[in-house]
């Protein structure tokens, strides 16, 4: 890995705190330093209050997110669409001028109305509670990122060692 926009998150060191590796970055994403650490380098002094260590990557953060947006995205714009056939069955049924039987209509479309507006409605609470719990899943994945990095990084290692015999 060699380019640090290809991760979800994007790490900014404070002031006086060396950049660290994108192999460190990858293996720590999400990680936020404890009130008052610094790293061990000479002259670092703590975080300022409040400081954003990290920040969504345009490139890394859409790829990452869009396999778990995706089925929740695609259940909300279902709900609209049912949400939309209610208020045509609706305006359908009340102007139709079909007499005893426009109640019936209007009823169904008003359902149907009321059952897209439930399901848009708890597909937009889906998708909140997706993205909150997509910071958790990279900090319990940047491990085995570290992990599998280490184990590229080692495989190219034993190539070009190979490859100088």
């Amino acid at each position: 890995m060699s380019d640090p926009s290809d991760l979800p998150l994007l790490f900014h060191a404070p002031p006086t705190w060396p950049m660290p590796t994108v192999e460190w970055i990858g293996g720590h994403q999400a990680w936020q330093p404890p009130p008052g650490w610094v790293p061990p380098v000479l002259g670092a002094v703590p975080a300022p209050a409040g400081w954003v260590f990290w920040s969504e990557s345009e490139v890394g953060w859409p790829r990452f997110a869009h396999r778990l947006f995706f089925a929740t995205k695609r259940s909300f714009w279902l709900w609209c669409a049912i949400f939309v056939s209610g208020v045509i069955l609706t305006d359908w049924g009340a102007t139709s001028g079909i007499g005893q039987y426009a109640v019936v209509w209007v009823a169904i479309g008003i359902g149907v109305i009321g059952t897209g507006v439930v399901g848009m409605g708890g597909a937009a609470i889906d998708l909140r509670k997706i993205r909150a719990g997509m910071i958790d899943l990279l900090r319990e994945s940047a491990w085995e990122v570290q992990q599998s990095t280490e184990r590229d990084d080692y495989q190219a290692y034993l190539q070009r060692f190979r490859g100088n015999q």
